[in-house]
């Protein structure tokens, strides 16, 4: 947390470098270089990538209609990226970065299978914590562009730590539960979670914690990185108002803060199950 009396810059500088280090570092169930790599990606691809800023303008036309659309089109990766993960892992970083206004159900699965064989290939599991690590160091990129501040650098990697886990009952004895009603993704029934492994590593699993679990949340869909959804779960509390601050809004007829448009947007997604 930030020091009492701290701006809002400095609680949300702190937050990122928190946020980051545990991304870079070591993983659920992905390995800590890979993680890295996703993170560079995203950073560097967010709103520059030429091919994904001409699928962004076909997608407000609707003329984006395939999974094959974007896999055929010329995306610019950064440097660092291993060449046999561009075809596959990279344009994937792409993918949920960029191009979540034209993302849907059939593009989803689609995805998944790309990942599903990118990551049996380096030997890596699961897609779910994929997603988790993409989102976070978007809405870390998000926020310095936004605000105009520079980018942070990204923390050095010592070595190449292993995952936590190795399986997913590790974590959660009846392992996935899919809402397929509701959500395109799996996630963890509350009930089933492991508390011992909580206790294990030093987490707290409160009330608000536990609740990531309920079907109808959006953020049901991170749990499945447990330690990464954790300390983006903390992230969140520092970058984003509470939903409850929605009944705090000023009078129509008065001028609404940054903070009160949040809480709207907040409280609006959920409201409407957000599915990704």
């Amino acid at each position: 947390m930030a020091k009492k009396g701290g701006s809002k810059i400095e609680a949300m500088q702190e937050a990122n470098e928190k946020l980051l280090h545990k991304l870079c570092g070591q993983g659920d169930f992905l390995w800590s270089r890979l993680r890295c790599m996703i993170v560079l990606e995203a950073f560097e691809c967010v709103a520059s990538c030429e091919g994904c800023l001409q699928l962004v303008a076909a997608g407000r036309e609707k003329k984006v209609k395939t999974f094959a659309d974007v896999l055929a089109i010329e995306h610019s990766f950064h440097a660092d990226l291993q060449e046999n993960w561009k075809t596959n892992i990279g344009i994937l970083v792409h993918i949920f970065a960029n191009l979540q206004h034209v993302l849907k159900k059939e593009w989803y699965f689609e995805a998944a299978d790309v990942l599903w064989n990118a990551l049996i290939e380096a030997k890596e599991l699961p897609e779910g914590e994929f997603i988790d690590v993409v989102a976070a160091a978007v809405g870390v990129r998000a926020y310095h562009r936004a605000s105009g501040r520079p980018m942070p650098k990204l923390p050095e990697l010592a070595d190449n730590q292993p995952p936590l886990f190795s399986r997913v009952r590790e974590i959660c004895s009846s392992g996935l539960h899919w809402d397929a009603e509701i959500a395109w993704g799996p996630r963890f029934e509350g009930k089933d979670v492991n508390l011992d492994v909580y206790k294990k590593l030093g987490l707290e699993r409160n009330e608000t914690m536990a609740g990531m679990s309920a079907g109808q949340s959006p953020n049901s869909k991170w749990e499945l990185a447990l330690t990464t959804a954790y300390t983006w779960f903390h992230w969140s509390f520092v970058a984003y108002p509470p939903n409850s601050n929605i009944t705090k809004i000023s009078g129509w007829n008065q001028k609404i803060s940054r903070a009160d448009m949040e809480s709207v947007a907040s409280a609006y997604t959920t409201g409407i199950h957000c599915v990704f």
